[in-house]
């Protein structure tokens, strides 16, 4: 009976056999007929076969041994008698290549589909190097080391050697061991597919569609889509020809299948100019149903202004809408636009301002409103920000608005960055936010934040603001506000944590931090919450970090309670506070005056002779 042997010599039983040894091997690939007698013995006593190869030449260090594989089997069992069933299992051979079959292939767009589409491969299994490097040193070939290794679990060396001396006589103790080569990412579902895709930039979510026929589909499913920033067109002349940046684009957008949960769009302003862009914010809207839309336009020095279509944003899907860098002549852009609850607009000029008082009466279920702001030409009237729903306001007017009026009776949050007009013609109507007069101190400008901090486990406006701020959507928090006004239960844990995030934001002195304690007379009285102040809690740590410091501590409300004191301590202890803090009792009955300032006596007895502190009662 005959068979093919390689190059090395080895017998192999069939061509299948041989095209199996040349795909695993890579470079063996001469094959020619033997007539070497191949016995196919098989033991009498337990039926186990054995390999048809006569003799396997293997090597321990520079030793070598030719064992018959009966003569190994009778060692290891003592087991004698074989007999020859290769006429049972005899096959015609040729050296033609048998077809290989046909590898199925899943349904990419079927989204229970777990299969890949190429044959598993068989590879080298990965193991430990350190101890692979020790047993080379040590005398061991490669390939025996890695074998002991993967079959001792990769263990240890102490393992990997007791493999080597109990195998020494197996027949492949030479051969690198192979095992199965699985895609088990491209076997999952497409919806942890979905989730994966969901952590890269679209760009490498569509670059993963080469990967396999398994993955072609799988980016259109995305629920985001974010377009990068283009680079910058170098020309300044005007031209009305298709930007190759658009065909991209588009091409993205229509071959993008279901709906889109948000989208984030950078463009030049040299782009867009064939009318291209009101296609896609139709497609957002009407056809993908974008929840959540941004539109960057980034100046290039050359195209025109644009002018968004009358009601390009009053699809009842869309919820939230950033725009930057746009100017708007009239507010026909936003009519109807009752289905928005959250609206950025960065780096906005309209013609005057009462094109923004017109655009924000037009969103009456905004929840969330950021502005940076300016108008083309000098105003005299006020931006009016007037709705009952609103509960976070952030402003950046820097240009020709004559004033700002807020009224809101939901408002948890009022950050002003800059103004381009005096305390006088500042308005505030709100029930929770306090807006002091630290605002304009000594006469001059100083941002502030002022935040009636929400005892809710789950706030969207806290989780906005936290973004806006440290996603540097305005300035830099850390450089320009330097005052706050914050309301807080110091029982709430939720509420004190809440302050600790914001707090740490600062990485300048903060000029003046103003405390109003809520009234907790019917929390809980649980004795966990004044331990958030105390030294020993959390490994020493210091509120809100050992970095903030605040010039000006001012507390109109301090009561001299447990929870008030312990938190006050903790702040004169750890040096928070430079210069002064100043706490107001002239608003008590004369008979809590004198607690509050026997109170007082006790936090000035708190500090040491190298305290410059100043604490004052007024």
């Amino acid at each position: 009976m005959g068979g093919v042997s390689f190059n090395f010599g080895e017998l192999l039983k069939s061509v299948e056999e041989a095209q199996e040894h040349a795909e695993i091997t890579s470079h063996h690939s001469n094959f020619a007929e033997s007539t070497e007698a191949v016995l196919n013995l098989v033991c009498t006593t337990c039926c186990k076969p054995c390999r048809s190869r006569t003799y396997f030449d293997y090597f321990l260090v520079i030793i070598i041994y030719t064992v018959k594989e009966s003569e190994l089997h009778t060692k290891r069992t003592g087991h004698t008698e074989f007999v020859d069933k290769i006429m049972e299992t005899v096959k015609s051979t040729s050296l033609e290549a048998a077809p290989k079959p046909a590898v199925e292939i899943d349904n990419p767009d079927d989204c229970s589909s777990g299969s890949g589409d190429a044959a598993e491969e068989m590879v080298v299994p990965e193991v430990d190097k350190n101890i692979l490097e020790e047993l080379e040193a040590m005398g061991f070939p490669k390939a025996r080391a890695t074998r002991a290794l993967h079959y001792s679990g990769n263990a240890s060396l102490e393992a990997a050697v007791n493999w080597m001396v109990e195998h020494e006589n197996d027949p492949d103790v030479d051969e690198l061991p192979k095992v199965k080569s699985v895609d088990w990412i491209s076997k999952l579902s497409n919806d942890v597919l979905l989730m994966i895709l969901s952590r890269l930039s679209t760009k490498e979510a569509i670059r993963t569609s080469v990967l396999s026929t398994r993955w072609e589909h799988v980016w259109k499913h995305v629920s985001h889509l974010e377009f990068d920033k283009p680079k910058i067109n170098s020309s300044t002349e005007f031209c009305e020809e298709p930007n190759p940046d658009d065909t991209l684009i588009t091409k993205v957008i229509i071959k993008h299948l279901g709906q889109l949960e948000s989208c984030v769009l950078n463009y030049s302003s040299s782009q867009g100019r064939t009318g291209i862009l009101d296609i896609w914010i139709q497609i957002f809207t009407s056809v993908k149903h974008t929840r959540v839309l941004t539109l960057n336009r980034h100046y290039d020095g050359c195209g025109k202004v644009f002018e968004f279509p009358s009601d390009s944003f009053s699809h009842p899907s869309l919820m939230s809408l950033s725009l930057s860098s746009y100017m708007f002549t009239s507010s026909d852009p936003f009519r109807n636009c009752s289905n928005l609850r959250t609206l950025k607009l960065v780096l906005i000029e309209a013609t005057n301002v009462e094109v923004f008082n017109t655009l924000l009466s037009s969103c009456p279920s905004l929840e969330v409103l950021v502005l940076n702001i300016r108008c083309f030409y000098e105003t005299r009237g006020p931006l009016k920000i007037k709705n009952s729903k609103l509960k976070l306001v952030h402003v950046l007017l820097k240009r020709n608005i004559g004033g700002l009026e807020v009224s809101s009776t939901s408002l948890d949050i009022l950050v002003v960055e800059d103004t381009s007009f005096g305390k006088k013609d500042f308005f505030l109507s709100s029930p929770k936010v306090q807006f002091t007069n630290n605002f304009w101190v000594a006469g001059r400008f100083a941002p502030q934040i002022s935040y009636y901090i929400s005892k809710e486990e789950k706030s969207i406006v806290h989780e906005e603001f936290m973004n806006n701020i440290s996603g540097g959507l305005c300035e830099s928090i850390g450089d320009v506000l330097k005052s706050m006004s914050v309301s807080i239960d110091l029982m709430n844990r939720t509420e004190v944590e809440r302050l600790r995030q914001v707090l740490r934001l600062w990485i300048c002195e903060m000029l003046v931090l103003e405390i109003i304690f809520k009234d907790n007379k019917n929390a809980p009285n649980e004795s966990w919450e004044k331990k958030l102040w105390e030294e020993d809690n959390n490994n020493n740590a210091v509120f809100p970090n050992a970095k903030f410091r605040v010039n000006a501590l001012w507390m109109p409300n301090f009561s001299g309670s447990e929870e008030e004191f312990a938190f006050v301590s903790c702040l004169i202890k750890h040096g928070t506070v430079v210069d002064k803090m100043m706490i107001k009792t002239s608003a008590f009955t004369a008979s809590k005056k004198l607690e509050i300032e026997a109170a007082v006596d006790k936090l000035r007895a708190l500090q040491t002779e190298e305290d410059q502190l100043m604490i004052k009662c007024f």
